[in-house]
């Protein structure tokens, strides 16, 4: 009878042990899952804070003050960066035309640095590149063209290149300086340039 209850002590005690170590995964997981979600929630807090530091509120085109020696760049799709093709092109100007101003005239009214690393890099490194905001009415003001944005039919299918070619020439005609595509690269000082249009060409071998 002795033999009997002991075994059946071993059975409980074994039993016991089982039911403990399973509670103590089952508390060990929970602990960990909840470190794990706390530090999941810092993590999007920081990536947040991190987003919002590198977005950045662009100039009003009122602000622009001509220069003798200028470039104009021109963005008018509500982009709020620019891609690798685009930043070689303005960074090309900034470091070879000798040109005091590079001049982004956009009609997004922020930049997303931290969508881009080339347009952070732009915006952070070359001094004499600005960044204005502005709308079509604002540049139209003032010339032949006046009150054409008022016309403008988003539904037209070249309507935004048509109205973009609009502003690319009101800002020469009232300002004056350099226009160029976002996919031209500049080789060459052009300080020495005046009145003057370039042509296109296509090289071939």
């Amino acid at each position: 009878m002795i033999r009997i209850i002991s075994i059946r002590t071993s059975k409980c005690c074994k039993l016991r042990s089982g039911l403990l170590l399973l509670v103590l995964i089952y508390l060990t997981y929970k602990f960990l899952s909840i470190n794990l979600q706390n530090n999941h929630l810092q993590l999007s807090k920081s990536a947040i804070n991190l987003s919002e530091s590198y977005i950045v509120e662009i100039k009003p085109f009122e602000e622009f003050v001509p220069a003798e020696h200028q470039m104009f760049f021109v963005e008018t799709g509500e982009r709020t960066f620019f891609k690798g093709r685009e930043c070689c092109s303005i960074e090309s100007a900034a470091i070879k035309s000798q040109l005091s101003q590079i001049l982004i005239v956009m009609t997004s009214k922020v930049l997303e640095l931290h969508l881009s690393n080339c347009t952070r890099n732009i915006y952070e490194k070359y001094p004499n590149v600005k960044f204005y905001t502005t709308t079509f009415g604002k540049v139209f003001n003032g010339t032949a063209i006046e009150g054409q944005e008022r016309r403008y039919d988003p539904t037209f299918k070249f309507a935004k290149t048509k109205i973009s070619d609009l502003l690319r020439m009101a800002l020469v005609y009232k300002y004056g300086g350099f226009y160029s595509d976002l996919d031209i690269v500049t080789l060459k000082p052009l300080t020495g340039l005046k009145n003057f249009v370039p042509m296109e060409t296509t090289f071939q071998k």
